[in-house]
């Protein structure tokens, strides 16, 4: 059966105007010269009314829904009304309207700025639904968009088409690729279920099945690391990779993933295993966004943690790492909540490292309770993650059900005082 895909767009006449057509119109392109086109029905609904949004989903019981148009955060998506002006639903309405469609809807995409609100209350009932984190423009809406169908349209995951197009904007040279975020709490596949490969040998079957455990690095490369201090977090952290390499329960269990901030937030590294990971070129420049820096990291973890659950594999608690040499230049509230209620779940570990300079009464703040944040004397990063290796290592031998716990910070990495 194929998967139908309802394109919901609205640009009241009260509002800025939008590339709606031509958004629309690539989406379509993209989606017919895909290899599985057939398995596709586009509908698409255009200046819609919440009433035009009611009988679509009656009438074409979609499978994935596409909103483009204007978001206003918490006042909600700007529809049209009757005389074509602006309509506001607010969040709770729209996930309410969704709560009813669970039977087909698997795949919310809204495409407007400020909607992860609205994202984050329709994924109380619909798999996988993508918002935006704050303004997004024209161009990197489309780009997303497009770039979203074309990876979907090849069989890809919501997942892998979400992280796709976030990588189409960067490619653009947009510098928006972090805006668009994916809720998926409740994983589940949104085409109908396919014919599966041959049964794995033992040894495969075996391997998938180890237990993982995640651990997520975000590091400072602003400019006040440049010379000394990052060729020897390079040094430090190339040795980590070949520690971890050494011991056979870490290099098959551990999951590295790595977030650099500086003159921006970047994913340079998603998970991948300790046996496999890639230890890149760290170049040193530009601010410390701190806030955001983490935030990104604590989604990344939380769609890799939806990830071993839907696949049936156990794991440890994720270990976040985070080593800053500055003071934040951006907002941390935000992130500080989100770490804060994580930690208090038991669903990560949270470590913040401060070199010379950094502002540790901020970071004290950012750590959860109960665990400070920590001073690392000069430069001696090899021994910071000597011992975050060696904690890994010996955790990795246990069973994840046991509590498990860093082992006690050496000398030259001393808890604040």
């Amino acid at each position: 059966m194929p998967t139908t895909i309802l394109i919901l767009t609205a640009n009241p006449k009260d509002t800025t105007a939008l590339r709606l057509d031509e958004e629309v119109r690539e989406i379509t392109n993209g989606l017919q010269r895909s290899a599985k086109r057939d398995e596709y029905v586009l509908k698409q609904v255009w200046a819609s009314r919440p009433t035009d949004v009611r009988r679509a989903i009656l009438d074409f019981r979609p499978n994935v829904v596409h909103f483009s148009g204007h978001g206003s955060g918490d006042e909600g998506l700007a529809f049209e009304d009757d005389t074509g002006n602006a309509k506001l639903v607010p969040a709770n309405v729209l996930a309410e309207f969704f709560a009813l469609f669970t039977d087909s809807v698997r795949c919310v995409v809204l495409n407007a700025c400020y909607s992860e609100v609205q994202a984050t209350a329709i994924s109380i009932h619909i798999p996988n639904v993508i918002g935006m984190q704050r303004g997004i423009g024209d161009k990197a809406a489309i780009e997303f968009s497009v770039a979203f169908y074309d990876a979907l349209a090849s069989g890809r995951s919501v997942e892998f088409s979400h992280r796709l197009a976030c990588n189409a904007i960067a490619w653009a040279g947009l510098h928006e690729q972090h805006t668009p975020v994916l809720k998926n709490s409740i994983p589940a596949p949104i085409t109908a279920p396919v014919i599966l490969p041959p049964t794995p040998g033992a040894a495969v079957l075996a391997r998938h099945l180890v237990p993982r455990l995640p651990c997520m690095l975000v590091l400072d490369i602003s400019g006040s690391m440049a010379g000394k201090p990052i060729e020897a977090l390079s040094d430090a952290l190339n040795r980590f990779v070949l520690e971890l390499r050494a011991d056979s329960h870490a290099m098959e269990r551990i999951e590295l993933a790595l977030v650099t901030f500086g003159d921006a937030v970047s994913v340079v590294r998603d998970f991948t295993s300790a046996s496999q990971f890639a230890v890149p070129r760290l170049d040193a420049r530009g601010g410390t966004p701190t806030g955001e820096a983490v935030g990104l990291a604590l989604d990344l973890v939380r769609q890799r943690i939806t990830h071993y659950e839907s696949c049936g594999i156990a794991y440890y608690r994720p270990l976040v790492l985070l080593l800053t040499d500055g003071a934040p230049t951006d907002d941390i509230q935000v992130a500080a909540s989100r770490l804060h209620s994580e930690h208090a779940r038991r669903r990560l570990s949270f470590i913040a490292v401060g070199t010379s300079g950094a502002d540790m009464k901020l970071l004290e703040r950012l750590s959860p309770p109960g665990q400070p944040a920590l001073m690392l004397d000069d430069l001696r990063f090899g021994k910071l993650f000597t011992w975050v290796s060696t904690s890994l290592g010996s955790i990795a031998k246990l069973n994840p059900k046991d509590q498990a716990v860093l082992i006690s910070p050496p000398s030259g990495v001393d808890g604040l005082r």
